[in-house]
């Protein structure tokens, strides 16, 4: 039941370690959200100028292909969600 503060500016890193996100811009907090949903807010994202990490990029290529990969962008959670995306189409 610890808190860890984490600050960076790689977006795969807080992916992978941070299941909440704060975003600030300009010393004020814009955005306070699980990190999955943070992520699944790509408007919100390039709004703000933040990069997205490489899970999310590629669900969103794999979306728009009509292949809907279920993740919450941790490296585990995508390639799980592609395998199962994956078999439900029989590849």
């Amino acid at each position: 039941c610890k808190t860890i503060i984490i600050v960076s500016h790689d977006m795969d890193d807080i992916a992978e370690n941070c299941a909440k996100v704060a975003v600030f811009n300009n010393s004020r907090l814009v955005r306070l959200d699980v990190t999955a949903e943070l992520f699944k807010d790509v408007s919100f994202i390039r709004d703000t100028g933040l990069d997205l990490p490489l899970s999310a990029y590629l669900t969103a290529a794999l979306k728009q292909e009509g292949l809907d990969v279920n993740s919450d962008f941790t490296e585990k959670s995508f390639t799980d969600g592609l395998a199962a995306a994956l078999k439900e189409r029989g590849l």
